[in-house]
């Protein structure tokens, strides 16, 4: 995969996802605009400033089945969607406060994943959102297995959605 084909899945993907997300939720996205970075380097994705690390979508001789495209988009989505919801700390939640004993970075991603199965739902992607969910939970770091659980089993999602519409 090239430059220019992250770019045309992203700008396929993007009036879906993002606009999903604000037809749904009831709030525009604050940026008009964006410039993410893409990094082979080996460091994690991030929303500020908005770096990709994409090393695991491409192939070549040190790296075998690259991941499916939709990943990418979903990588790019749960970045934008950092910037979208802002800090956990300045939403007035409930279930922030009820999880408040539970890890930073798990905090940071409950409304998130509320936010990504509702649209990937609501667009009718269910497997993708399945395999997203999994890709997540078996990553070494459990923090994204434990936002995963309490979004689906234990609070449900609907849930998170309705602390963040307007």
């Amino acid at each position: 995969m090239k430059l220019s084909s992250f770019q045309d899945i992203w700008d396929k993907e993007a009036p879906l996802l993002l606009g999903t997300t604000v037809a749904e939720i009831g709030k525009p996205f604050q940026h008009k605009e964006m410039i993410a970075t893409l990094t082979l380097c080996p460091i994690p994705s991030m929303s500020i400033p908005l770096l990709l690390q994409v090393r695991r979508f491409l192939d070549g001789p040190t790296r075998n089945n690259p991941q499916a495209p939709f990943f990418f988009s979903a990588l790019v989505f749960h970045e934008l969607l950092h910037t979208y919801l802002g800090y956990y700390t300045q939403l007035k939640s409930a279930l922030v406060q009820k999880y408040g004993k539970e890890q930073l970075f798990i905090l940071t991603h409950l409304h998130l994943m509320a936010v990504m199965k509702h649209v990937y739902l609501k667009l009718g992607r269910e497997g993708e959102l399945e395999q997203i969910i999994a890709r997540d939970s078996a990553s070494e770091d459990k923090s994204y297995a434990r936002a995963w659980q309490i979004v689906n089993e234990i609070e449900g999602y609907e849930a998170f959605i309705k602390e963040i519409k307007p």
